[in-house]
């Protein structure tokens, strides 16, 4: 299984294991960068933790409080959806229902 975290972050398993991979940025611009392991987890759900931490502390330190706070709800968002999928309650293709406003 693989699930995409963003264009950089991945999560996949084999059959003994969870593992976050990042891409790699090749030096020349016309090759295409490669998937490298960065940790090993016993199961999905340290394994979605430790990416989703690891999204956290990348947030820039040049931003208000507001903007990390709204960067940090948008990756929690990110990471709710992804315990769904793997907890089966939701589908790979669902997308989120907008908001009906007043």
């Amino acid at each position: 299984m693989i699930i995409p975290i963003h264009e950089k972050k991945r999560i996949r398993s084999d059959a003994h294991q969870w593992i976050i991979d990042t891409k790699t940025t090749p030096k020349d611009d016309a090759k295409e960068g490669d998937w490298s392991a960065q940790t090993y987890h016993s199961n999905p759900i340290d394994a979605i933790e430790r990416a989703c931490a690891g999204d956290i502390r990348d947030i820039p330190d040049v931003l208000s409080l507001s903007e990390a706070l709204a960067q940090v709800r948008e990756i929690f968002e990110r990471y709710k959806d992804i315990l769904l999928l793997v907890a089966g309650e939701k589908k790979p293709t669902e997308t989120k229902k907008p908001r009906r406003t007043k």
